[in-house]
């Protein structure tokens, strides 16, 4: 599961990394984005990746498949006693993609880094963007005989910032919120992993590096007081003592109990006796619902059936009931479209996950009964383009700027009180971009000049690295890109605001030569200088469509996400389209955008075609733009570095069989429609990067 071709050329920093056995019997597996090209399990099966993501696969390498999406570069997984799992991801340096704390749900797609900039609306958000680092190792510690406030909680190791981490987690409808902490301190931290006795165990690189070296150490940590228990020997333990070690405090014991159950087989008696037992805490039945599934299989539905109304255990009730997808014939869908109405989150996401596994079409209207986002995109709006220099004015702006190109700015700053000086992105997102104002001075009524660099800003932010004087955003010292020699100027990274609230009496003019340091690789910026706040970056008359935060808890997205990721799943296409126009709509239309399948755009195109009303005609040219395209095949021979394009929605655009046809129908509409439906196709398609011959352009 891993790509040798970058694994030779660069080495294994993006590579497949560590796994991690859940209570569910599944070996789930950290990927990097290097991704992978045709994995094959022991049975056949064949998978590939493209980009980061985790994977699962059964101990006996059968039944390999997708679990999440759109992860940059993970090394670990940590998984809780209910089958939630964490990560740590790693900064792709200044691409807006810091290291980020994520729950990853069933199906999910996270966007990296296609989608989470420019539609975040169709991803899973992260918990929390913690900034820049390298998160590694990863554990959920679940174990007696440490102080409450370090037990129950995912543990995360930081190699960049030299710490392993505690997440506190607080339930959030089907997902948390948390709060992240320091915990130990450990330069180049690598691992973290605890044995059946409670003690925890710390990898460290030490002083050895990339190149090598002998430095490395294993540490062992235990609370002051703690005393050493021996893991008992599971092989002088009957089925009894087994089945009751499940409902010990130790997710150690528990998994390995678990483990000596499968070895012997059995009828599972003593662990049904665990999963029905009220009086036991959540913790213990869920590993006994899960022990039930994988000793039993098929023959364990009829009493997983039964705990689907246990509200304490529903949940994983129906998710061992759909875990397997070799077992799901026979399993009936009403009890998952029942849970789909429950007023527990969590129950109703494990019914979505589970109605896209049993493969049975006809829960698409159930599904799309909770498709809808919590907000709908708004469409594509006509915004008068920005002025560009031409008189006294708030706002001036550079053209793009890239290599060794710069511009000069001569302001007049008359009867100003407030300077802002902007560094926006060139559209092509904010990685690389150093950029710089060299020399910047302000002149006086009586020709006096004033160094910029002499006066203390008010307030300085970046989209990474550093603002300073005479420094480039990395710290090195400032340098123009074109070699040209400077006296004095301040570095700073898109997007970056500097801003000076009380301006010196009688200042006339602003002067500066603007470009980008000679830090960086492949940038594209724009400059601003305006005695405002910039709310908006040039760019013609188009106005960028509303997108959500991409790094912030947002659970009301989990359901309608996980809903739509089950009718692609299906391929309801026909089931979608006939929804448009109902209350589903929304959701029906975002789940169309991920249909490549002919009898799903015959069925669009054909509503697309009959459709009068405006505003739906134009929400169905969404899909449709988006369905021009699809991404290229992953054949493992290209990698996309550490900072990749984030424009979206692929990183490849490539037509396939209905691109042509699809062109036809919007240019078709685009020339008969209202001058709404024109504007609105062609900045879609401008949006999409979808080139189609013949569209007239937007007015």
């Amino acid at each position: 599961i891993s790509t040798r071709k970058f694994n030779q050329a660069r080495g294994v920093d993006h590579t497949t990394n560590g796994i991690r056995m859940g209570i569910d019997g599944w070996i789930y597996v950290a990927v990097g984005d290097f991704g992978f090209v045709d994995a094959e399990g022991t049975d056949g099966t064949k998978l590939t990746m493209y980009g980061g993501g985790i994977i699962r696969v059964r101990p006996d390498g059968t039944e390999l498949e997708t679990y999440a999406n759109g992860l940059r570069n993970i090394y670990d997984v940590a998984i809780d006693p209910f089958m939630n799992v964490f990560t740590r991801g790693n900064t792709n340096d200044g691409g807006g993609w810091n290291m980020r704390f994520i729950h990853e749900i069933q199906t999910g797609e996270y966007g990296y880094p296609k989608l989470f900039k420019r539609y975040t609306s169709e991803i899973i958000p992260a918990l929390v963007d913690v900034g820049g680092g390298s998160g590694t190792g990863a554990m959920f510690f679940d174990e007696p005989g440490w102080p409450d406030k370090y037990n129950d909680v995912p543990m995360m190791c930081d190699w960049g910032r030299g710490q392993l981490f505690i997440h506190r987690v607080t339930p959030d409808g089907s997902s948390f919120t948390q709060e992240q902490e320091s915990f130990i301190k450990c330069g180049r931290i690598t691992d973290v992993d605890c044995d059946g006795s409670g003690r925890l165990f710390i990898g460290s690189w030490s002083n050895s590096g990339f190149k090598g070296g002998t430095g490395g150490y294993v540490a062992r940590v235990v609370p002051k007081g703690w005393k050493y228990k021996e893991f008992p020997d599971l092989q002088k333990h009957n089925e009894i003592d087994l089945a009751n070690m499940l409902t010990t405090p130790s997710a150690k014991a528990r998994l390995h109990a678990q483990q000596e159950i499968l070895r012997r087989g059995g009828s599972g008696k003593e662990v049904l006796a665990v999963a029905v037992d009220k009086k036991l805490a959540p913790r213990a039945r869920v590993a006994a619902i899960f022990t039930l599934k994988q000793l039993l299989g098929t023959k364990s539905h009829k009493d997983l059936l039964k705990l689907v109304d246990d509200p304490a255990v529903a949940e994983h009730a129906l998710r061992a009931l759909a875990d397997r997808r070799t077992q799901v014939d026979g399993i009936p869908q009403a009890p998952f479209a029942k849970a789909l109405k429950s007023t527990n989150p969590r129950v109703q996401v494990a019914a979505a996950v589970a109605l896209g596994r049993l493969g049975d079409k006809s829960a698409a209207k159930a599904l799309l009964a909770v498709s809808n986002p919590p907000a709908t995109d708004p469409l594509p709006a006509f915004q008068a383009p920005a002025k560009v220099d031409s008189g006294p004015q708030g706002v001036h702006q550079s053209p793009l700027v890239d290599g060794n190109k710069a511009h000069p700015f001569d302001v007049d700053v008359s009867g100003w009180k407030e300077l802002y000086l902007t560094i926006g992105d060139g559209g092509n997102g904010d990685g690389n971009d150093h950029g710089a104002w060299f020399e910047p001075t302000l002149v006086k009524k009586d020709g006096s000049v004033i160094k910029l660099t002499d006066l203390k800003w008010s307030q300085a932010t970046q989209g990474w690295g550093k603002t300073g004087v005479g420094i480039s955003p990395t710290g090195a010292k400032l340098g123009r890109s074109d070699k040209k020699p400077m006296a004095f100027g301040i570095g700073s990274h898109a997007v970056s605001v500097i801003s000076y609230k009380k301006l010196p009496p009688g200042v006339m003019r602003f002067k500066c030569v603007a470009g980008l340091a000679d830090t960086h690789r492949g940038g594209r910026v724009r400059f601003y200088v305006s005695n405002k706040v910039i709310k908006k970056f040039a760019g013609g008359g188009k106005k960028q469509i509303v997108e959500g935060p991409h790094a912030s808890p947002n659970s009301a997205s989990i359901l309608p996400h996980v809903a739509r990721q089950a009718l692609v799943a299906l391929r309801a296409g026909p089931a979608c389209v006939d929804a448009i126009g109902t209350p589903n709509q929304s959701g029906a239309l975002m789940a169309l955008r991920y249909m490549h399948h002919p009898e799903a755009v015959d069925a669009l195109l054909k509503r697309f075609e009959k459709s009068l009303e405006s505003d739906t005609k134009q929400r169905i040219a969404r899909s449709l733009v988006r369905l021009a395209n699809k991404e290229k095949p992953y054949q493992g021979d290209t990698w996309w570095g550490t900072r990749p394009d984030t424009l979206g929605p692929y990183y490849y655009p490539t037509p396939w069989e209905k691109t042509e046809e699809i062109h036809q129908a919007l240019v078709k509409a685009a020339k008969t429609g209202d001058p709404a439906t024109r504007f609105v196709i062609s900045k879609l398609a401008e949006k999409d990067r979808v080139s189609i011959p013949g569209l007239p352009k937007s007015e």
